[in-house]
């Protein structure tokens, strides 16, 4: 009985080197995971700076055209018809 029970808690004690192993591979995943979840707000961050920089970019040259258009429509009225 006492060579059943030796082999009995070997089987186990590798069983649970195992699971002790598996466990710290799950656990560097869900490091990883959390990690990759940590940075996605810093992504969409840059993406909404980058499209908020075009937004004003893009309203910069609309006053620019208008202020073109007044420019070239004073010219014209200045210089009456032609």
């Amino acid at each position: 009985m006492g060579t059943e029970s030796a082999r009995r808690a070997n089987d186990l004690a590798v069983h649970a080197s195992r699971v002790t192993a598996e466990s710290g591979e799950m656990i560097g995943k869900v490091v990883q995971t959390m990690s990759g979840i940590d940075e996605s707000p810093r992504c969409i961050g840059d993406i909404v700076d980058v499209i908020d920089g075009i937004a004003f970019q893009t309203h910069i040259l609309e006053q620019a055209v208008a202020a073109f258009n007044v420019h070239v429509g004073l010219d014209k009225a200045e210089s009456g018809p032609r």
